[in-house]
């Protein structure tokens, strides 16, 4: 059988569109099975984000307020300390 001036033996183009058919709805299976396990993993919720960015802003602000708690409440060194070099 001539096709667009081609020979196409139908035998073999019976087997090749089986054997593309199968392997199109293989491909297919595959692929919603990989979009169904992607859909139902365990995804990390949104609000953890915010709440990691809240904690790291607490943390900054607790630094900040014992460096200048420290700056403040430092003792100064004595005047018979700097002399003679105690550590009291």
């Amino acid at each position: 059988m001539y096709v667009w001036g081609l020979y196409v033996d139908m035998d073999n183009f019976q087997f090749s569109y089986d054997y593309v058919k199968a392997r199109h709805e293989e491909l297919l299976k595959e692929a919603e099975t990989e979009r169904l396990i992607r859909k139902n993993q365990v995804k990390s919720p949104r609000s953890f984000n915010g709440f990691r960015f809240i904690l790291s802003n607490l943390g900054k602000i607790m630094v900040n307020l014992g460096t200048s708690l420290q700056k403040r409440y430092e003792r100064a060194p004595c005047a018979q300390c700097t002399q003679s070099g105690c550590k009291n």
